[in-house]
């Protein structure tokens, strides 16, 4: 059901997840539409029409709902178009199964004004621009930390001291709720300072 996978999905912020089921039950709806041809219906049997036209009416209230926290200002619009009661803004996913009461719908506005192809290549380009400007500053970024990496040789290596060590005890340090102070054996008793950066070594007490 379109409502339960929306839920889901906005409740694990997989917003695309969430639209694309939108967007499926708004073909669905389209599809409904067309292959009914309410138009050509009503000449041969009204109840029928009837029917299908209030199927597409349910169908768009639900759409309105589940649009509202994408698109709150034009879903308000189609909720006043569609006569329906209430606050759109306020109303739940699950009022979308709640019946619509025949009535007399308002004049329809256009919600949606169409993108020229001009408009939409002009987007693209800044598009494009600002995703190579980001790619630019990460790649200057990703040389500058390459650079700030030093290495060291075999020799140096083996001259430093690497120890491995027992802590054999641990207490907060007096004024600070981010240290402690670590008594270890690495071969002989240290005093040493941790936190969140290296550990600092305190000289013999």
């Amino acid at each position: 059901m379109t409502i339960e996978t929306v839920n889901s999905a906005l409740d694990e912020y997989e917003f695309k997840k969430a639209t694309d089921a939108m967007m499926e039950l708004a073909a669905y709806g389209n599809s409904y539409f067309q292959s009914n041809e309410p138009w050509a219906l009503i000449k041969k049997d009204k109840e029928a029409c009837a029917r299908v036209v209030k199927n597409c009416l349910q169908i768009g209230k639900a759409l309105i709902l589940l649009f509202e926290p994408i698109l709150p200002g034009n879903m308000e619009k189609a909720w006043k178009q569609l006569g329906l009661e209430g606050d759109v803004h306020s109303a739940r996913f699950d009022d979308a199964l709640v019946e619509i009461p025949a009535g007399e719908l308002r004049a329809p506005e256009i919600l949606f004004t169409k993108i020229e192809d001009k408009k939409i290549k002009e987007m693209e380009a800044i598009l494009d621009k600002r995703i190579k400007i980001a790619m630019s500053k990460e790649k200057k970024h990703e040389e500058e930390v390459k650079e700030e990496k030093t290495e060291i040789t075999y020799d140096e290596f083996q001259k430093l001291d690497i120890r491995i060590g027992k802590i054999l005890s641990a207490e907060n340090i007096k004024g600070s709720d981010k240290l402690l102070k670590l008594e270890v054996d690495i071969g002989e008793k240290r005093q040493i300072v941790a936190g969140s950066q290296n550990p600092m070594i305190l000289p013999n007490l």
